[in-house]
Formats: structure tokens, C-alpha cells, sequence
């Protein structure tokens, strides 16, 4: 049965299949679109999106990204999507994973830079590809929705953990080409430093609305401040600060987005000193106020 997903129309579909709740994989070609007017839709897990040809826009948190040919997009599950489009001749896949797989493969397997996510992070450009890239990653993506229609497997998951290995492994292989920084460190043979910063990450996430001192995370690791602002500018060529502002700035943008916490609330939540502070904070980060950005969600809801 075809699964209903916000992202497309099931008119555009010339594969799909799931493990609900785990990972969703579609082929789609063709024009189609959707758009919101009463409430913003929200994807239910991370997703990738690929364009072998043609193109798609979306209308995301307000700001309107194009996914080109021979291009790749993440879209994070805090996301709200106003609108969708793809173009007649559009051709291309899209995969959906749950937090927990995408953390697995890179907690325990660690196939792209460490630092990806905060190098390519502020881009709001799509990856482009070559086309023996895009091609590349396009049967990797087929391999997946193939695998998650092996109903009668009896190692389902392992079998679509694997393919997504795989496919994660050759994006990793072209971040590297781009952004990597000497050998790439596998499992067995990872660093100290990378070891480390693994773990400051983790600390990051679990710890963020309470705590934004290095001093705090460098105590959880039982090393020195220092030591801990080298490892962060090694791994991400950017302070320790600026990391701890764009993880604590995205879990504001969540909170806005998903939530009915008025913004003193969400102040509070982050332990900002006051409401004043938080709205300096989050307007440097993303160009407008908390108040601006949901008005302008509540401005669309109303449309």
C-alpha cells in the first residue's frame, strides 16, 4: 500500500516502500505539489531528498530553498513546510530515517567527517553533485526502496541498515572530497580527539537548554577548557561558542515551531536571563525575532 507523505503526491510515485516508523524510500517523477493553508506540514522523520533531474521548491520555517539536477538536501523533522512544488520533467528520490538509525550509523560506524554538520552548516545551499555522484547516491537510494520491499526477510532492518550504510558511506566519500581533512578516521582507528569530540556532542544535545559554559562540558569530559576549544576548532573550524550557540539556537527554533511555549516560556527553557536576551540572541542567529519569526507562521496560518 502507498504510503500518504506531505513531501509528494502519491501520483508521482514509481516506487515506494517502508518499515513505518523506521525508514520510508520513494522514486518520484513528474510535476505535482501541495500547499498549507489552515497548518504547516511536518515531515515525521529526517529526510533526503535527491534530483536526478527537473527540480523541487519548498517553502520551509518561512524561507523558500530549490533543490536542482544533480543536487541533494537535507530536511530536518523540526521543519514546517509551507508549500511544494516539482517541476513537469522532475525525476528523483527521496529517503525518510528515524533519529534513532541516522544516530546509530554515526555514533557507532562514524562514516562522514565529524565536523560535517557544522562545516556545511549556515549553507542553506543544496549539495551539488556530479552526475557520476548524483548517480552514484540515486541507485544507492533504489538499492534502499528495493531492500524495504523484502517483506519476507527475515533480517529486515539489518538488511535496510546496511543499504543505508552504504548510501551513507558514498555521501561520506564525497564530503570528504570537499571538506575532509586529511584520512578519514574509521571506527577501530578513530582519534583521541575525534573520541572526544563524539562525546562532547552527545553531552551537547542531552545538556543544551541548561547548559552553555565550556566549563561545564569540559568538567563532564575531565579535561580543560582549552583543551576542549582546540579539539571543537579542529573538528569544525569554529569556536567551541559559536557551536554551542547554533545547537542551542536550532533547539529554539523547534520549540517555536513545535510547540505553544510562549516565548518568555522558551526563554526560560533555555535559560536565557530574560525574554530580551533570547530575542537578541535568536535574531542574530537567524536575521528576526522569535516574535517576527512565529508571527509570520501565524500570518501564513491565517492566509
Amino acid at each position: 500500500m502507498t504510503r500518504e507523505n506531505i513531501l509528494y503526491d502519491n501520483s508521482q510515485t514509481i516506487a515506494e516502500n517502508h518499515i513505518d516508523g523506521y525508514l520510508y524510500g520513494a522514486e518520484l517523477k513528474g510535476s505535482g505539489g501541495k500547499e498549507w493553508k489552515s497548518a504547516p506540514g511536518k515531515i515525521e522523520h529526517n529526510a533526503i531528498v535527491l534530483v536526478k533531474r527537473g527540480c523541487m521548491t519548498y517553502t520551509m520555517n518561512r524561507e523558500e530553498f530549490t533543490v536542482k539536477n544533480h543536487e541533494m538536501k537535507g530536511i530536518p523533522n523540526w521543519a514546517t513546510i509551507e508549500e511544494i512544488r516539482y517541476s513537469d520533467d522532475f525525476h528523483g528520490c527521496i529517503i525518510e530515517a528515524c533519529d534513532e538509525i541516522l544516530m546509530d550509523i554515526f555514533r557507532n560506524n562514524n562514516p562522514l567527517p565529524l565536523d560535517s554538520m557544522f562545516r556545511l552548516s549556515g549553507n542553506n545551499n543544496a549539495l551539488s553533485l556530479s552526475r557520476k555522484e548524483c548517480s552514484t547516491l540515486f541507485t544507492d537510494i533504489r538499492n534502499i526502496i528495493s531492500a524495504l520491499g523484502e517483506k519476507q526477510h527475515h533480517f529486515l532492518n539489518e538488511l535496510n541498515y546496511a543499504y543505508l550504510y552504504i548510501f551513507t558511506a558514498d555521501l561520506a566519500s564525497i564530503i570528504w572530497d570537499r571538506h575532509g581533512n586529511g584520512i578519514p578516521d574509521h571506527t577501530l582507528e578513530i582519534s583521541r580527539s575525534g573520541i572526544i569530540f563524539q562525546q562532547f556532542l552527545e553531552l551537547l544535545g542531552n545538556n543544551i537548554e541548561s547548559a552553555h559554559r565550556i566549563s561545564f562540558y569540559a568538567e563532564k569530559l575531565c579535561i580543560s577548557k582549552q583543551y576542549l576549544s582546540l579539539i571543537v576548532r579542529e573538528m569544525t573550524g569554529n569556536t567551541i561558542g559559536k557551536v554551542i550557540s547554533k545547537v542551542r539556537a536550532e533547539k529554539a527554533l523547534r520549540l517555536l515551531t513545535r510547540t505553544d511555549l510562549s516565548i518568555k516560556q522558551i526563554a526560560d527553557r533555555l535559560s536565557f536571563p530574560d525574554q530580551s536576551t533570547f530575542g537578541k540572541f535568536f535574531k542574530r542567529q537567524f536575521g528576526k525575532s522569535p516574535v517576527e519569526y512565529r508571527g509570520n507562521i501565524t500570518k501564513k496560518l491565517r492566509v
